[in-house]
């Protein structure tokens, strides 16, 4: 087979497990939310507060979001399987630092079920 074909089909089955989107940047401005070919089904504006930061993923059957304020504690996450929306269990943010909801999004799918 072809050296680049085989990369390709590596490099595409390495990648495949998570394409999490940045959503909220924590500077207070709406995020407009365009439709694909998955779970959202209509575009909308997520609305953004100020020092929060989120991140979301989706597939065909779900979709999780993980949330942080730049002044601390808690990451908070849901899915749209029964819609929880809980703290993230061991995992705070220090006051005054960028959190990085996309590294939790894989206890969002856990809790909602999902892949």
């Amino acid at each position: 087979m072809n050296k680049k074909l085989i990369f390709g089909l590596v490099a595409s089955l390495v990648a495949a497990p998570s394409f999490a989107t940045a959503l909220c940047a924590g500077d207070g401005k709406d995020v407009p939310v365009k439709t694909a070919t998955k779970f959202i089904a209509t575009d909308f504006s997520q609305k953004c507060s100020a020092n929060v930061i989120s991140a979301y993923d989706e597939d065909n059957v779900g979709a999780w979001i993980v949330s942080a304020s730049k002044k601390g504690k808690n990451y908070f996450m849901g899915h749209t399987n029964g819609g929880a929306a809980v703290p993230v269990k061991d995992a705070s943010v220090t006051p005054g630092t960028d959190p990085t909801p996309a590294t939790h999004l894989d206890a969002a799918k856990a809790l909602g079920g999902g892949s």
